[in-house]
């Protein structure tokens, strides 16, 4: 009797029918799909955002590691540019981040601070003055990443 329970190798009978080959490939073609689909319609929600007629013209990011440096980035500013913005994404995971926006007569038109502990994602918009605009970044003892776009109409 308890052969039949144990089974004739000595070991309990398996029930994982979840665990067959053919189940396990359609429960990974299931999630593929699924990120494929997220992937793509995220790509289409942040493509969304941004309106058409600007044009991406500078960038500047970076993954850092317990760093205490000061970065400048230029970007030109054009005269047929009639509107011009600046994102600053900053996530870190250590120290702080802080920056400064200089238009071309080095009069200080933005300027922010991350904490080591918080996600940062702020954009501001500004009058265009032909010329250089240098964006600086300060860390100290900074680990994590950020990234400053530049986009000019």
């Amino acid at each position: 009797m308890d052969r039949d329970i144990i089974g004739t190798e000595g070991r309990f009978a398996r029930t994982d029918s979840w665990r067959s080959p053919v189940r396990t490939r359609h429960l990974v073609l299931i999630l593929v799909t699924l990120i494929i689909i997220a992937t793509q319609t995220g790509c289409r929600a942040a493509q969304a955002q941004e309106p058409v007629e600007q044009s991406f013209a500078g960038n500047s990011s970076a993954h850092i590691a317990d760093k205490t440096d000061v970065h400048t980035c230029v970007y030109q500013v054009r005269p047929e540019m009639t509107d011009i913005k600046l994102k600053m994404n900053v996530r870190l995971t250590n120290g702080v981040m802080a920056w400064v926006l200089l238009d071309p007569s080095g009069q200080v038109r933005w300027n922010g601070k991350a904490p080591g502990w918080r996600r940062i994602a702020k954009s501001r918009r500004f009058e265009p003055m032909e010329g250089e605009w240098k964006l600086k970044l300060a860390m100290a003892d900074a680990s994590g990443e950020y990234e400053a776009l530049w986009y000019a109409e």
